[in-house]
């Protein structure tokens, strides 16, 4: 029996990738690597909504909260492979690089 790796680079550069916890909103049910901000109103994380600079980190987990939510593991740094994050579906290559304008999370390409 053997068993097959497949390898993604999922970081573009050096920059440390550092994880933080938060609360995601009830029923989140995306895979790793989904674009996540802040609503404002119900102080969770969400699916980005596609608005330049909102966006404050990627999840870490495959997952589906509870029905109340739950705590789970973001990145809310790093340099990532804009090729492999799970963006909206219809989002344009200028949305994604000013996505996360203004946090410490950027993306690129693999040289």
């Amino acid at each position: 029996m053997s068993e097959r790796f497949d390898y993604e680079d999922m970081l573009v550069s050096s920059d440390p990738a550092y994880t933080a916890i938060g609360m995601f909103v009830s029923g989140f049910d995306k895979p790793k690597l989904t674009p996540v901000m802040v609503d404002a109103e119900n102080k969770v994380l969400v699916i980005w909504d596609g608005t330049p600079g909102t966006a404050v980190g990627l999840s870490v987990l495959d997952g589906k909260p509870g029905a109340g939510g739950q705590k789970a593991p973001y990145y809310k740094s790093g340099s990532f492979n804009i090729e492999l994050i799970q963006w909206p579906d219809a989002t344009t290559e200028a949305a994604k690089y000013s996505a996360f304008a203004g946090s410490a999370i950027s993306v690129g390409t693999l040289a």
